[in-house]
């Protein structure tokens, strides 16, 4: 078994933990969030069985997990520049996306190969994260950075998947370069995805802590 799935699967569970721990007081910011870990950890875990059990095709987890994650996390982000923007056109956005995924799925590369939605997802979650950055910078509302949750999970969102934009778009290139040097940008994608789990559980506990300091 791979040793960065499970580890994936760890943190996944450490993030729940903490957000589970904290929910009542993280619930009406980052429930959005919330689920969309839940939806991690489930999918990662099926994605651990199906390795043990030496499934040859899994790719089906990917078709179906990676239109989760963009909704879950644009109605995060959809809630938290909605204080800032007009985002009629995240709206629009989403359902552009969604429809894409189920045509990809159905007609064009169906649920035998990889989803390759996640190229495009990850370019829009980083203009999200751009975006919310530059409404922390025109607001200057937070004395101290560290103690914004949502600075963390932000920063999360957009070292994770501008370094899946760099995986999605390099890895084939890197596999017929090296399979060792596409070993090692694996082996990175993997450590990016624990460090994502880890800040997206310091944002839980930063919320948390923040609520109780409040009064909440």
């Amino acid at each position: 078994m791979p040793v960065f799935s499970l580890l994936n699967n760890v943190f996944e569970l450490f993030a729940l933990i903490v957000g589970s721990y904290y929910f009542r007081r993280i619930k009406q910011r980052f429930l959005y969030l919330y689920i969309f870990v839940w939806i991690a950890f489930i999918t990662e875990s099926l994605l651990v069985l199906s390795i043990k059990l030496g499934t040859q095709n899994n790719h089906l987890i990917s078709h179906l997990y990676f239109p989760l994650e963009f909704l879950f996390l644009s109605l995060l982000y959809l809630k938290e520049l909605g204080k800032f923007y007009k985002t009629n056109w995240m709206k629009v956005v989403i359902v552009l996306f969604m429809t894409y995924c189920v045509v990809n799925s159905l007609f064009i590369q169906k649920f035998v190969g990889y989803s390759q939605v996640r190229s495009f997802s990850s370019i829009i979650f980083v203009i999200y994260s751009i975006l919310y950055y530059y409404r922390v910078m025109t607001e200057a509302k937070i004395i101290k950075l560290s103690d914004e949750p949502m600075v963390w999970i932000n920063t999360a969102v957009l070292l994770y998947f501008a370094g899946s934009l760099f995986n999605a778009v390099l890895f084939r290139l890197t596999l017929e370069y090296s399979m060792e040097f596409a070993r090692h940008i694996t082996n990175f994608y993997g450590v990016l995805n624990v460090i994502f789990y880890l800040l997206i559980a310091i944002g839980f506990w930063k919320a948390g802590k923040q609520n109780v300091a409040d009064g909440s």
